[in-house]
C-alpha cells in the first residue's frame, strides 16, 4: 500500500515554466483610408479638399468634378504637404468606388 505514495522526496522540484506569452499588438481600427481597398501596391487614394482645379507633376487633374484620385504614393504623399489635399475619408472614398 505504501507504495502508490508520493512524497515530496520522490519528486524532482523543477520550477513550473510559464506559458510563452505571444502578445500582438492591438488592432488598430481599421481606417478605409490606410485599408487594402483604399491603397493598393504603390498606390494611394488622394482628396482634392478645395480650389477648382490642380494638376501634378505626372498629369493628374484634381477638379471639383473628380476629387480623388489613387496616383503614387511618393507623388501622393508630397500632395499631403499643402492645404488643399487630404486621404479621403470611409464615405467619400465609398461614393467614389461606386461611381467607377
Amino acid at each position: 500500500m505504501t507504495e502508490n505514495i508520493v512524497t515530496s522526496d520522490s519528486i524532482n522540484p523543477k520550477p513550473a515554466k510559464k506559458a510563452s506569452a505571444t502578445k500582438s499588438a492591438p488592432k488598430a481600427k481599421k481606417d478605409i483610408a490606410t485599408s487594402d481597398v483604399a491603397s493598393t501596391e504603390g498606390l494611394k487614394y488622394i482628396y482634392f479638399s478645395s480650389g477648382s482645379a490642380y494638376v501634378t507633376a505626372d498629369g493628374y487633374t484634381f477638379s471639383k468634378e473628380q476629387r480623388i484620385h489613387l496616383i503614387p504614393i511618393d507623388e501622393a504623399d508630397h500632395l499631403l504637404k499643402l492645404d488643399n489635399f487630404r486621404l479621403p475619408d470611409q464615405v467619400e472614398l465609398e461614393e467614389y468606388l461606386n461611381k467607377s
